[in-house]
Formats: structure tokens, C-alpha cells, sequence
């Protein structure tokens, strides 16, 4: 980085799979997790979890990680972010369909299992495919996996908000953001977000 030069990185150990539509997630600026996606020809990569050690720079290390129970699946056109300790796949395409399911993976429990979340009788976000989604650090909204946009079933483009949020008691909801003032952004999907400091970016 110091350099301002791309240079492709030569990692060792169990390599995932080539595959598009997948997900990453940086946990703790020392490892990148990756997920599902799509493998070319309508197949589906694994629902294998995998974890590229990068703390040493010399020598980075891909590892398939063991994990316990029912997963979410093979899918791609999700979203996976990490919200210490959790991270948190929303979403995608299960090959047959569009979701609109929760998954978390606690990262300092081990054994490492995969759990559906269970929300609140709220409304909910329509399933979608090829949306966005980041993690507030500050504000008002600050702790929240904030949603953008995406793709329907039906491939209608979308434009809405959505925050989904954990209470102190363990129970999640989804709340919609209202849009306060302008027009949002136009309807969209296989974009990107980004938040800086309160603001999201799309």
C-alpha cells in the first residue's frame, strides 16, 4: 500500500474454488472470509467457509474452516459483513430462488456454527439478490447492517433502505429507512456501499 502498486498476492494452503457472485468479509484487519457464489455453467460453489489468513505477509494462508450444523446454504449474489463478533450473511440466490434469510456466525465461539436469526414480527425486506450491505460505526444508526437496493424475484431493480439491528436483549428487527429529505438513489443492483463516518455511499 505504502507503494500505491497492485501486486498479485501468491497465497498457500486449501484454495477456494474460482467462482463470481460470492461474498467477503474482512474479520479483525488479519483475515478475509469467503462464501458461497457461483462457479460458472449454473453451478454453485460449496457452502464451505473459507478464511485467508493474511497477518503474516510474507506468507498468507487460505484454510477451509470447520464449521457445525446447517449453513445457509449454497447461494450467490448475497452478502456476508462482519459486526464484531458476528458475521452476518443476508440474502442472495439459492439457485432456485431469491432470499431474504439471516445467518450469523459468531467468531469467538468455538466450535463455529452457523444460526438463522429469527426477527420479530416486523416487516421485513422483500428476498433479493445483488444488493448492498455495510456495517454503521457511528451515528444514530451505528451498530446496524445497513441494506441497500438489489434485485427481486421477479428481476425488479429496488431502491429502499433497510437496517437491521440487534436489541440488548438478543431480539433482532428490521426497521425501513425513511427518506427525510431528496430523491434517492435510482433502482439498482450489483452496485456497492460504503459508509464514512455516518453516511452511506452508494
Amino acid at each position: 500500500a505504502a507503494t500505491n502498486t497492485w501486486s498479485r498476492i501468491s497465497a498457500e494452503g486449501n484454495l477456494p474454488a474460482a467462482r463470481a457472485a460470492h461474498a467477503a468479509a474482512c474479520v479483525d484487519h488479519s483475515q478475509m472470509v469467503v462464501y458461497g457464489g457461483a462457479t460458472g455453467g449454473g453451478s454453485l460453489s460449496s457452502d464451505d467457509l473459507y478464511l485467508l489468513d493474511i497477518r503474516t505477509e510474507e506468507r498468507w494462508q487460505w484454510m477451509s474452516v470447520p464449521v457445525l450444523g446447517t449453513s445457509p446454504g449454497r447461494r450467490y449474489g448475497h452478502t456476508m459483513i462482519f459486526n464484531k463478533p458476528l458475521l452476518i450473511v443476508f440474502g442472495g440466490n439459492n439457485g432456485q430462488q431469491a432470499e431474504n434469510d439471516i445467518w450469523v456466525l459468531d467468531v469467538e465461539r468455538s466450535p463455529f456454527q452457523w444460526s438463522e436469526v429469527s426477527v420479530m414480527h416486523t416487516r421485513v425486506p422483500l428476498p433479493r439478490v445483488y444488493h448492498s450491505a455495510e456495517v454503521c460505526r457511528e451515528g444514530p444508526a451505528a451498530g446496524m447492517m445497513v441494506v441497500f437496493g438489489g434485485r427481486t424475484a421477479e428481476n425488479k431493480s429496488l431502491k429502499d433502505t433497510w437496517g437491521l439491528r440487534q436489541h440488548r436483549d438478543g431480539r433482532w428487527d428490521w426497521v425501513e429507512a425513511p427518506a427525510k429529505r431528496g430523491p434517492p438513489p435510482e433502482p439498482r443492483f450489483q452496485h456497492s456501499c460504503v459508509f464514512l463516518d455516518s453516511k452511506l455511499l452508494i
